[in-house]
């Protein structure tokens, strides 16, 4: 079974656009809410004088109870939708206390189905946003040189051919 490694990506990320609906990413944050009943947890991230939040499915997560409000995690899972109210559905944002649920703009909530969780308390935000960005960075370039040689291999071959 393949599992893929997910993509870093920022709260602030996810509310700006679908664009990781329905792959694997990573996050980090605070863990500032967990009920253990509804198997759901708010994940929250201050980065650049702003808070950002993210509803977390706990459910597929063994050892979700040993972690605190304020505990520093990373997340790894599959950023999906939460359920839309409507008769006889409840989402998970509508079952949070009002000081923790997710507002937002959209008619549909992100949320994390999340499979591993992990103790990053410690951990420079700042220094890790700088060093995402400079790997992002260093992958486009490299993808970028990755296509170009590939596009001369099969020139090269084409070449050959005639």
């Amino acid at each position: 079974m393949d599992v893929e490694h997910g993509a870093t990506v920022f709260l602030y990320e996810i509310e700006d656009g679908n664009e990781w609906i329905e792959k694997e990413i990573r996050v980090i944050g605070t863990l500032k809410y967990i009920q253990l009943s509804t198997e759901t947890a708010i994940l929250e991230q201050y980065l650049n004088h702003s808070k950002h939040r993210l509803i977390v499915d706990t459910r597929l997560i063994e050892n979700i109870g040993q972690y605190c409000s304020d505990d520093m995690i990373e997340l790894f899972g599959k950023l999906t939708w939460d359920a839309t109210p409507g008769p006889g559905i409840v989402s998970r944002n509508s079952q949070l206390p009002p000081e923790f649920r997710v507002n937002t703009s959209r008619q549909r909530v992100p949320m994390i189905r999340a499979h591993v969780i992990r103790d990053v308390q410690g951990i420079n935000m700042t220094l890790y946003q700088e060093i995402t960005k400079l790997r992002r960075r260093f992958n486009s370039k490299f993808n970028d040189l990755m296509e170009s040689e590939e596009l001369k291999a099969a020139q090269s071959r084409k070449d050959r051919l005639k």
